[in-house]
């Protein structure tokens, strides 16, 4: 039996957030849902997540020191970084391939053709491991 990828979103607009989160469940995700990048870290803490949706402007704490202690600490495998900056200003730290960029403003479809291609990487990584 498959079970469903854990995703962490992260997202401090509150329309936006709801939007990712109803969205990518319905495509078949399990979901939590933060606009607080404290208490995002917190559960992150508690719980391994398949991917982190991350604004990269949250606080108190940004998307990208979220992304690298999750990464840096095997409690994520995958990040998508959302943000209106330019993708060359994201600098998180991670394995080749495990982190994707979005910029704002976009279409929830590239958002889930992320999160799906990231699943395809770790499905990959996890054949080559076995």
């Amino acid at each position: 039996m498959n079970r469903k990828k854990q995703l962490l979103i992260v997202e401090d607009e509150a329309l936006l957030a709801r939007a990712i989160t109803r969205y990518l469940q319905l495509s078949g995700y399990q979901t939590e849902t933060f606009a607080d990048g404290a208490v995002a870290w917190e559960r992150l803490k508690e719980k391994r997540f398949d991917t982190l949706v991350t604004d990269r402007w949250i606080s108190p704490m940004g998307g990208e020191m979220l992304a690298e202690w999750g990464l840096r600490h095997d409690r994520l495998r995958r990040v998508v970084v959302i943000s209106g900056d330019n993708p060359d200003k994201v600098t998180i730290r991670g394995a080749p391939g495990t982190v994707s960029y979005l910029q704002k403003p976009f279409d929830l479809n590239e958002l889930l053709k992320l999160v799906k291609k990231n699943d395809d990487v770790a499905a990959a990584v996890g054949k080559i491991n076995q």
